[in-house]
């Protein structure tokens, strides 16, 4: 009975330890206390192998958390050495000493290992070695297991950057392989193995989980799954393990080229390779193209029915592929954001090095040569660094397929999704903050905008309703746009809900943009049930309110029973702003040119005071609110400056006049955080140096128009 346990126990501390490896992190120290916790408990059993070993991983772990070490692949390669020692227990002949004494010097382990101990040690353990249930419960456990790896990777389809589902998959395979080489299933390990390591890649971002891929995956888990039912029933049958000679190596090779893929080759030579096309037709259709040298070869091999389509698609994905990995480099985002931040410094210092030339005189010009080329460099140096940080905004888009997918399918309606501009490049730290926004505005373009198929069809619109994603570039911003062909939103219904809730008076007149706007309102919602998708209230000003953090704005456009169009307008990126620096008094501020609209000469014509709005200005004949900056800014106007400007700005679709001193010109400004002590100022939403070293503060409009109370 003792045995038994030992047994067991031992097999379960292994399991438990390679579990904890998969989701160990330096950085996460309850993690990597759990691995010590398992390391003591192995440090405590009867075999000296495991024992010594235990202790090395133990001192190597310690290291890792001390930051003395920083690689984690000693870990992984302990997992294997622990299920080749107890493998090597299970053989008649015992543990092979000189194997596993070379195993612990590859992972760097210079403990002492006792020869004649653990002889003794292999007698206690080899108790149980002809037992077949652990067989049975090994390919029960897998089967199980790869069912739901089955179903987690078809989601990956729709959700291919969602990273629980590929670790899901990646540990069903992880086990697998760990187990089968304890109990000395080589060709199952193989797969395992190779499977994993693919899976492995696809977490590391290293191979995109396309189609083809998961094609892939999915033949190896039907091949895994009939090796394992064949062990379950010769098993049960026989009491034996199956004597079926499994040959799997044209499989294992196929996910050798993924892991591997061939070099830029040829087409013509990569047909050949593959059997696919006859050297002669290869030739033959490299003379027919000299004929006709707007035709691809594979064009001509497909009409000469020298080659299949198929194969011939088959070859220039393979060549795309391997073009693709061969620019494929991983950076770390730690060292990626220091170089941004240095990137940002390296910029004010090279606008105060210009600032500080100008007042120096120089005969031949040289310095202002070298600060020009200083320049241009410098430039280039910025645009790379912030490109480093830009990903491409279809990954985000494509988790969108999977919320009209379910929201429609919820609500009885027919929704197709379209999606545009998906290579439109964003700040990868914006790609993230825009995910909840995209979510609560396509699960209302769905709820709130398409029509059920009878309705649509009365109207005598297709039964199918339509969502467009679309993103591209325009005057230094990233435009994201929204538009769905339903019922559009009813400004009678929107003012009459508004009244109802107490946010306008019954005889207030509020322009289309204003009535738009109400759907931004904390607890607004037309829907009178509550249902899983809307009806509470909640999504919109959440929406409003990660776009302001993002420096961005929100428009909205919508005409009855023709739809709707939600705009957003975002910076390219969160770590410069493109802006213009005013002055006010001694002052220098920057805003946002995002929000500017025009500027013009201050007037005592078109001033005016309202009675309960204030101070008034005359902008292209409309009257707007005019905002004095000497009182936001707690500064002084400028007395002998007789010529102040008027800043026309815009914020949710209302506008304002800033009254300021002075233009001094448009630049792009490294943000700088202003810190805790001004967390909460509203009306600034950063600093910048400026090229004198000076800090000039950076008007947030949202927080602006607020304050004003406009």
């Amino acid at each position: 009975m003792q045995e038994k346990n030992f047994d067991s126990g031992l097999e379960k501390l292994v399991e438990d330890f390679a579990a904890q490896v998969i989701i160990a992190d330096p950085v996460d120290i309850p993690a990597m206390g759990g691995l010590l916790k398992i390391l003591d408990s192995l440090i405590k059993t009867e075999s000296p192998y495991i024992k010594d070993l235990s202790l090395c991983i133990k001192d190597y772990v310690e290291k890792l958390i001390l930051e003395e070490e920083t690689d984690m692949s000693p870990l992984e390669e302990s997992v294997e050495v622990f299920h080749t020692i107890l493998k090597e227990y299970k053989k008649e002949s015992g543990p092979d000493h000189y194997k596993l004494a070379q195993i612990f010097t590859d992972i760097k382990c210079d403990i002492q290992i006792d020869k004649e101990v653990s002889e003794k040690t292999f007698e206690i353990y080899e108790s149980e070695s002809e037992d077949m249930q652990l067989y049975i419960e090994f390919a029960a456990e897998s089967l199980e297991n790869l069912e739901n790896a089955e179903v987690d990777l078809i989601s990956l389809e729709d959700s291919p950057d969602d990273k629980t589902l590929i670790n899901s998959v990646f540990r069903a395979f992880h086990t697998i392989k760990g187990v089968s080489g304890f109990l000395d299933l080589p060709v199952i390990n193989s797969l395992a193995h190779k499977t994993e390591t693919l899976l492995d890649n696809i977490r590391q971002g290293y191979i995109a989980p396309e189609s083809e891929i998961t094609d892939v995956i999915l033949d190896s888990i039907d091949i895994m799954k009939k090796m394992l039912n064949e062990t379950q029933e010769s098993i049960k049958s026989n009491n034996t393990l199956p004597d079926t000679v499994w040959n799997i190596d044209t499989f294992l090779a196929t996910l050798e080229k993924i892991l591997n893929p061939p070099e830029d080759k040829p087409i013509g030579e990569m047909l050949i390779s593959s059997k696919s096309a006859s050297p002669e037709d290869i030739e033959a259709s490299l003379d027919e193209q000299k004929k006709n040298p707007g035709k691809k070869i594979g064009e001509i091999l497909v009409e000469k029915n020298k080659a299949s389509e198929k194969d011939v698609s088959k070859a220039l994905r393979q060549q795309k592929n391997a073009r693709k990995n061969n620019y494929s480099v991983k950076v770390d985002t730690e060292k990626l954001d220091s170089l941004v931040d240095l990137t940002g410094e390296l910029v004010i210092a090279q606008s105060i090095l210009k600032e500080l030339a100008k007042s120096y005189e120089d005969s031949d010009n040289r310095l202002v040569q070298s600060l020009g080329q200083m320049n241009q460099i410098v430039s280039s140096v910025q645009k790379i660094s912030m490109s480093m940080r830009m990903v491409p905004i279809g990954t985000t888009f494509q988790k969108m397929i999977r919320v009209v997918r379910d929201v429609s399918s919820n609500l009885g309606k027919k929704v197709e999704l379209y999606m545009e501009g998906k290579d439109t490049e964003v700040d990868r730290n914006m790609v993230d903050a825009l995910y909840e926004p995209l979510v609560h505005m396509v699960r209302n373009s769905v709820d709130h905008g398409i029509e059920t198929p009878l309705e649509r069809t009365e109207k005598g619109k297709s039964s199918q309703g339509h969502i467009t994603l679309s993103s591209y570039h325009k005057a230094g911003n990233i435009v994201i746009e929204i538009i769905d062909d339903g019922k559009g939103l009813d400004k009678e219904i929107l003012l009459a809900k508004a009244q109802q809730k107490g946010l306008i008076s019954e005889n207030e007149k509020l322009s289309e943009n204003e009535v738009f706007n109400l759907i931004f309102h904390p607890g607004f919602s037309t829907t009178e049930n509550v249902t899983d998708v809307s009806g509470r209230g909640v999504g919109m000003d959440v929406v409003k309110e990660a776009i302001n953090k993002l420096k961005g704005r929100l428009d909205i456009t919508s005409e009855p029973d023709k739809g709707t169009r939600f705009t957003i307008r975002l910076p390219l990126t969160m770590a410069i702003i493109d802006g213009m620096l005013i002055r006010v008094g001694g002052e220098k501020y920057i805003v946002p040119t995002m929000s500017i609209l025009e500027a013009f000469p201050f007037a005592e014509s078109n001033y005016f005071t309202v009675e309960q709005k204030g101070e008034m200005i005359k902008a292209r004949g409309e009257i707007i609110p005019l905002i004095r900056l000497d009182t936001v800014c707690n500064t002084q106007y400028d007395d002998s400056n007789k010529n102040s400007l008027v800043l026309i700005v815009e914020n949710k679709g209302s506008r304002c006049g800033l009254l300021l001193d002075e233009l001094l010109g448009k630049d792009e400004f490294v943000i700088k955080n202003l810190g805790s002590l001004f967390k909460n100022t509203k009306v600034f939403s950063g600093g910048a140096i400026l090229g004198d070293g000076a800090v000039g503060l950076i008007i947030d409009m949202a927080g602006l128009f607020e304050w004003a109370d406009i």
